[in-house]
C-alpha cells in the first residue's frame, strides 16, 4: 500500500511562518501554556497576556485560547488537557494598530467596530439603552442616527473638548459588556482577545481598568498579546503586574520555554542525525515516506495471536522470545549464540539453515 502524495496546495502551505496557526491538527507542544490559558479561562474574574518576543507563537496561542473559549475543544483533546465540558463564550478578536494610541481609542474602537462588540450593542437592548443614554457621540457612530437635540454638541466638537472623558468611556464600556455578557445565550461570558497590545503608545491606565472591571464585569475577560521583556513593560506601569495578578491573571512567558525546547530539540538533532530519513530526498524519487501501513499489519498480526483469533496463542514472553530469535537471525548473530550454548557444536552447515527457516 502506497501513502497518497500531497498536493501542490497542501505542499506550498505546509509551512507558513508569516501567520498564525488556527487548527489544532497543526499547532504541535506548548501544552502547558494551553492548559495555563484554559484555566484562566474557567477562572472568573480573571484576565490573560501572553508576553514574549516576536516571531514565537504568541499569535498562534492566542488564536488558539479564542477557539477553545468559542467551544472547540479538538486541542485540549489533542494535548490530553482535562476537561468536562464546552466553554461557551461570546469571542472578540481586535489587532492594534497606529491609530490606537491608548485606552480610550481602544476601547472606542472595540465599541463601534462591526467585527467586534458594535453588532452585539445593536441587538441587546439594555446595552443599546446603555451607549445612547452614556455616550451619544458612540451610540451615532454604532447606530449612524444623531438625534437632532444632539446637533448643536457635535458641531461644536471641532472646538470643544471631548464629550467622553477617560473616566466615563471607562465606565461606558463597562457597562455596556456587562450588559451583553448578562442579557446573551453564553454561558461563560465574552471573551476580548487584543492582539498587537504593545503597539499603543500609552498603556499606563490599562492595568487599573482591567482590576475594576474584575469587580464590576467579572464575567468579562481580556486576553493581551504582545512583545516585551517584563510584564512592568506590557503594560506601561512600574508595578502593573501586582495590579494584575491581584485579579487572579495568568501570564504567559514565552522566553524560558522556547530556549529550553530550541536546547533540547538541537540536542535531539545532533545525536540521531545518522538515523533521521530524509523524507525530502525520498519524495523525489517516488519512494514511500511513511512506515505507518507496515506498523498496521505488525499490529494486526499481533493482535490476531494475542486475542486467539488463531492457533497457537502467542505469551508475552514467547513473542518476545521470537523477536530476539529474528533479530539475531538478520544480523548473522544466531549461530554464535548457540556455539556458546553448545561448545561442541563446531559445524557450518546449519547457517544457510537457519537463515531459511527465518
Amino acid at each position: 500500500m502506497r501513502t497518497k502524495k500531497p498536493s501542490v496546495e497542501q505542499l506550498e502551505n505546509a509551512f507558513q511562518p508569516s501567520r498564525e496557526v488556527d487548527t489544532a491538527e497543526r499547532f504541535a507542544g506548548r501544552r502547558q501554556f494551553v492548559a495555563d490559558g484554559y484555566y484562566g479561562l474557567l477562572s472568573r474574574g480573571s484576565h490573560l497576556a501572553i508576553v514574549g518576543g516576536r516571531g514565537i507563537g504568541k499569535t498562534s496561542l492566542a488564536t488558539q485560547i479564542h477557539i477553545i473559549a468559542s467551544g472547540n475543544s479538538s486541542l485540549l483533546e489533542k494535548l490530553g488537557i482535562g476537561h468536562d465540558r464546552e466553554l461557551d463564550f461570546l469571542t472578540v478578536y481586535f489587532a492594534c494598530g497606529k491609530a490606537v494610541r491608548n485606552t480610550d481609542d481602544l476601547l472606542q474602537e472595540l465599541l463601534t467596530r462591526k467585527t467586534c462588540l458594535a453588532d452585539w450593542i445593536y441587538d441587546v437592548p439594555k446595552a443599546s439603552k446603555t451607549i445612547r443614554s452614556t455616550s451619544p457621540k458612540l451610540a451615532a457612530k454604532i447606530f449612524g442616527v444623531v438625534d437632532a437635540s444632539l446637533g448643536a454638541e457635535f458641531k461644536r466638537e471641532a472646538s470643544a473638548e471631548p464629550a467622553i472623558t477617560e473616566q466615563s468611556i471607562q465606565t461606558t464600556f463597562a457597562n455596556v459588556v456587562a450588559a451583553i455578557s448578562d442579557e446573551t445565550q453564553a454561558e461563560d461570558g465574552l471573551l476580548i482577545v487584543v492582539d498587537e497590545f504593545d503597539a499603543i503608545q500609552d498603556r499606563s491606565e490599562f492595568a487599573s481598568f482591567l482590576k475594576s472591571l474584575a469587580t464590576n464585569a467579572p464575567s468579562v475577560k481580556f486576553c493581551l498579546v504582545g512583545v516585551a521583556k517584563k510584564i512592568e513593560e506590557f503594560y506601561g506601569k512600574r508595578g502593573a503586574e501586582s495590579q494584575v495578578t491581584a485579579g487572579a491573571d495568568s501570564i504567559l512567558r514565552f522566553e524560558e520555554w522556547l530556549s529550553k525546547a530550541v536546547q533540547e530539540f538541537g540536542s535531539y538533532i545532533d545525536a540521531n542525525q545518522n538515523f533521521i530519513p530524509n523524507y525530502g530526498d525520498r519524495y523525489r524519487h517516488d519512494e514511500a515516506i511513511s512506515t505507518a501501513f507496515v506498523e498496521s499489519t505488525v499490529n494486526y498480526v499481533v493482535s490476531k495471536r494475542f486475542v486467539k483469533k488463531q492457533q497457537m496463542r502467542w505469551t508475552q514472553r514467547g513473542a518476545h522470545l521470537l523477536l530476539q530469535t529474528r533479530t539475531q537471525v538478520l544480523n548473522d548473530d544466531l549461530r554464535k549464540t548457540f556455539c556458546r550454548w553448545y561448545p561442541g557444536m563446531k559445524s557450518d552447515s546449519a547457517s544457510a539453515t537457519f537463515k531459511d527457516a527465518a
